[in-house]
């Protein structure tokens, strides 16, 4: 049987505060110290599933690509 999550409260911009699992805390470090180490050797073209690109980017670059040819 698994344990319950352990939680800690964090503030929200208005004021008030939150309930956040740790399990979550733990997960987004690990994934901001990740993304900080392998972001720089993504490719330029890749789009998928980074905090610092958008659809809309996607969208505008291959519009790009297509005009180019």
């Amino acid at each position: 049987m698994a344990l319950p999550v352990r939680r800690i409260e964090i503030a929200k911009p208005d004021g008030g505060t939150r309930q956040l699992g740790t399990d979550c805390v733990i997960q987004q470090t690990i994934a901001q110290v990740l993304t900080a180490i392998f972001d720089p050797d993504f490719s330029e073209h890749s789009f998928g599933f980074r905090s610092s690109r958008n659809v809309q980017q996607t969208v505008v670059a291959k519009i790009k690509a297509v005009a180019y040819f």
